[in-house]
């Protein structure tokens, strides 16, 4: 076995109790502080079948074994010690994520990028029920001002652009609500994130698009990765009656200021198509090259040009492996 500690911000309500799995729950509360630790076991009758399965099985349990909270002004100077002069991601979960969710999933992607205690969860008030997806949404709105005070303070901790910020699905939205709600800056100001991205974003194409001149200045670099086989984004365009983000389509052209990264070749791992971040490799090395290498598509490994015409359309290609 192994453990990863997840640091997080949660603006859940606290139950507290012996048992670590639920000491958050779902309801909207002020900001709490601390770090889970997610326990990694073993599951070796499937190793061998795991590696080179087309589809998801898991070589591993992940378990919240214990979750430590701090005062959050403590929290914030032990976050920053921690991190010290390397870069922090601030990762923002997106739809039917409850708190253990929240930090199992957090300490995949932390393992998959190696960002080891560079990551940062918030955790809003998600129901992590799929049935619960127009409740989720409120919250997420609700969230946005408590996402900009976090912005604030790692601006304040790091400097501006001296982090990164990835959303995700419905994250993705609070994420792009608040940047682009941080107005007052003058024309010339430093971009408050260097690499903001944008995975599988359930955010309606076209408000996206009225966005984004505030994004572009708000993040010195901004991507979007993208899926034709994303069937949460599916039932979400059914849903709204309009295109979403991190769906293949129309609505991608002409995005100035934003790096599209199609995934649509890569095995669909799990039913949902929506979490390649989490369960593709190849998804997440190139991540990792972003992130970590702070490489652009074209100097990255994988990416290749879906048309020479269309400079910022980039596509992972199907793997050889």
């Amino acid at each position: 076995t192994r453990l990863t500690s997840v640091r997080f911000l949660a603006l859940r309500n606290r139950n507290g109790g012996s048992d670590p799995s639920a000491y958050f729950g779902d309801e909207r509360s002020t900001v709490h502080a601390g770090h889970c630790e997610v326990t990694w076991t073993p599951i070796r009758a499937l190793n061998a079948i795991s590696e080179n399965s087309p589809i998801y099985i898991p070589s591993e349990d992940l378990d919240v074994t214990a979750v430590i909270e701090l005062p959050v002004q403590v929290f914030w100077r032990e976050f920053a010690s921690r991190v010290a002069d390397r870069r922090p991601v601030l990762f923002v979960h997106g739809y039917n994520v409850g708190f253990e969710r929240g930090c199992q999933w957090a300490a995949r992607f932390s393992e998959n990028l190696a960002l080891d205690d560079r990551l940062l969860l918030f955790s809003w008030p998600s129901d992590g029920a799929v049935l619960n997806y127009t409740r989720d949404e409120a919250d997420v709105v609700w969230s946005v001002k408590h996402l900009r005070e976090t912005l604030t303070r790692m601006e304040m901790l790091f400097g501006r652009g001296g982090f990164d910020v990835v959303g995700h699905s419905l994250g993705a939205r609070g994420t792009a609500l608040a940047l682009a709600g941080m107005i007052g800056l003058p024309a010339d100001a430093e971009p408050l994130v260097d690499r903001l991205v944008l995975v599988a974003a359930d955010i309606d194409a076209a408000i996206f698009r009225q966005m984004l001149p505030r994004l572009t200045h708000q993040a010195r670099h901004l991507t979007a990765y993208v899926s034709d086989n994303d069937n949460a984004l599916s039932l979400s365009r059914e849903l709204h009656g309009y295109p979403r983000l991190g769906e293949v389509g129309p609505h991608l052209v002409d995005l100035r200021g934003v790096e599209l990264v199609d995934v649509s070749p890569l095995p669909v791992r799990r039913v949902s198509g929506h979490l390649y971040h989490l369960y593709n490799r190849h998804a997440a090395r190139d991540m990792s090259e972003l992130l970590n290498d702070r490489l652009d598509a074209a100097g990255r490994s994988q990416p290749v040009r879906v048309d020479p015409t269309i400079a910022n359309l980039w596509r992972l290609p199907t793997p050889d492996d």
